[in-house]
């Protein structure tokens, strides 16, 4: 018997981007869903809708006519986006709650998602941690870049207890420098948070770690003037708080950032791995067995050696989460498998079927 398995489109297939990096999470499906024969409907966030629409404009406009579409609007009314009897297939990056949604409404059509639903993803410094200055660099950025706002930036930072004073230090030099204000003015190096909802749930997190007795730290000025009223919200480190704390059990999506002590391998595992979440995670070491040894226990898609966050993910590699991070993957074949159906063709040969009779 002779069996060919080819891989086949799926047909249409809807894309749900959120407001942050929306140009970039469009890159991890979009080609994808393309090479992989689909027709494209993406839906564009309703609070950073323009440069993700040009830019699907401008794609679509090298492409047959229908191929790739965009739309915008609330997203109460996209429903057709996920239920249409047309659509295949729902490739969802955003909230825990919104995958859900999109897990029961495609249900009824039995329309297949990806899901990546955010992190809260480790970062675990070992004994033996580097903590140069480059390092140390590299740890406030997979932190605070864009105003804590991306799913794989670091959530929990968990340092061997004989270095925590000194991942602590490290942090507070670079955010004693923050600049927070206007994105495109030349000095600040902080925005704000997307909306007033985001920023009354970082403030209340943090306030919530101070009144249960917890060290927080803040640092930088809210921008007054024209700038008054803003979403900003001043940047922080929660040092050693109690583990129940909402700062550690939930996806802060802001600029605080608890940093917790552990004493042994073991501990920090467990603590790491102590999370609804699985998106990405890190492992800091001088050591590349201990680097191995540690990363393969962590419970995520995606782990770095030495660094975090999404400036440095290597787009060749599958991403996407395990437990309450999602499923299904992006980038590398991986991320074209998931947008096709594969289908296997056998052929029988009677003649080995006469001699197999003997």
């Amino acid at each position: 018997m002779a069996t060919r398995v080819a891989h086949q489109s799926l047909g249409v297939v809807s894309l749900i981007v959120p407001f942050n990096w929306p140009i970039a999470i469009l890159g991890a499906s979009l080609p994808y869903a393309l090479l992989a024969g689909n027709t494209v409907v993406v839906k564009a966030p309703p609070t950073t809708p323009l440069a993700i629409t040009r830019v699907v404009q401008r794609v679509a406009a090298g492409l047959p006519a229908g191929v790739l579409n965009v739309i915008s609007g609330k997203d109460e009314n996209m429903s057709g986006l996920i239920q249409n009897q047309d659509v295949a297939k729902v490739s969802f990056t955003g909230s825990v709650n919104g995958g859900k949604r999109m897990m029961q409404m495609g249900a009824t059509t039995l329309t297949r998602v990806t899901l990546e639903l955010g992190g809260n993803d480790p970062a675990v410094f070992l004994a033996d941690a580097i903590l140069d200055d480059e390092h140390l660099d590299r740890l406030y950025a997979a932190i605070y870049d864009t105003t804590g706002q991306i799913c794989m930036n670091a959530k929990r930072v968990f340092v061997h207890r004989s270095r925590l004073d000194e991942v602590v230090a490290g942090l507070s030099a670079r955010l004693e420098k923050a600049v927070l204000g206007y994105g495109l003015d030349e000095g600040t190096t902080m925005g704000p948070l997307n909306s007033a909802a985001q920023k009354a749930f970082v403030e209340e997190i943090i306030q919530e770690a101070k009144d249960a007795g917890a060290d927080v730290r803040e640092f930088g000025t809210v921008p007054g003037g024209e700038l008054e009223g803003g979403n900003f919200a001043r940047p922080a480190i929660v040092v050693d708080p109690d583990l129940s704390l909402r700062v550690v059990t939930q996806e802060q999506f802001g600029p605080v950032i608890p940093v917790i002590p552990f004493d042994d391998e073991d501990e920090a595992v467990r603590l790491a791995n102590d999370t609804w979440a699985g998106l990405c995670g890190s492992v800091w070491t001088a050591s590349p067995e201990a680097a191995q040894r540690v990363g393969s226990q962590l419970v995520c898609g995606y782990v770095w050696v030495n660094d975090h966050g999404a400036t440095r993910l290597d787009l060749r590699a599958p991403f996407g989460g395990m437990k309450g991070s999602g499923f299904g993957r992006e980038q590398g074949i991986e991320g074209v498998r998931d947008f096709q159906d594969t289908r296997a063709i056998a052929t029988i040969d009677p003649a080995a079927l006469a001699a197999m009779a003997h």
